[in-house]
């Protein structure tokens, strides 16, 4: 593939049953995004350059890959790390997930400035992350406040209300949520009992949201 474009990785997206697919598809691509625009490429082809490595990154985060998106930050090219490019959203967010700073993984999955044509796929990635959290929090607590889910799970902090007697109230929904799960709920101590469940991968293009991916990129910088 030569002649490499948005529509390219509309009918790359529209292809690829899973991200492990994709994923695969992207390291194939590399080479031939590399040799083709280089370091020197033209302002026109910052968008495309901006969406298929933001989509590389995003996708290695998905599968658990944070070493191999760390290395691939240094086979950037410079001129894409220019603070106006969208692509420091994905660098933003690898950073958060290399440090595993949860708060920022949230506050970056959150940045309105994320381009339509990406948006489905940081959400995906933003279930997934919380997903993954949510089985950490039910192998490494046996009771837990309110306020911690809201921290590990990116929540709104209202569902989590101090009381007079410094422990936490949860919300009705929260309790809801987690009761729905499995997990139990103490009104006297004011804790979650977990129950553990393991974290599964979306793996159909529906669940990918493939299909709204490919739409937002053919229209994107219309």
């Amino acid at each position: 593939m030569t002649d490499l474009s948005i529509e390219d990785l509309s009918k790359l997206l529209a292809a690829a049953p899973s991200p492990a697919k994709l994923l695969k598809s992207l390291i194939e691509l590399e080479g031939p995004v590399s040799l083709r625009f280089g370091e020197t490429h033209l302002n026109s082809d910052t968008e495309f350059l901006s969406t298929f490595y933001s989509i590389y990154i995003l996708v290695l985060l998905w599968e658990d890959e944070v070493n191999e998106a760390h290395m691939l930050t240094r086979r950037l090219p410079q001129s894409l790390l220019r603070p106006d490019t969208f692509l420091q959203n994905a660098l933003s967010l690898l950073k958060a997930v290399w440090q595993e700073d949860y708060e920022q993984v949230y506050d970056q999955i959150r940045q309105p400035s994320w381009p339509d044509s990406l948006k489905p796929l940081v959400r995906s990635y933003q279930s997934y992350f919380q997903d993954k959290a949510f089985e950490g929090l039910t192998r490494a607590y046996s009771a837990i406040r309110p306020s911690t889910l809201v921290f590990y799970l990116g929540l709104d902090p209202s569902v989590a209300t101090p009381t007079e007697a410094g422990t936490e109230d949860a919300s009705r929904e929260l309790v809801s949520f987690l009761t729905k799960k499995g997990w139990e709920w103490d009104s006297e101590s004011k804790l979650f009992t977990p129950k553990a469940a393991p974290v599964t991968k979306p793996v159909d293009s529906e669940a990918f949201k493939i299909g709204k991916l490919v739409g937002l990129i053919g229209t994107h910088g219309d």
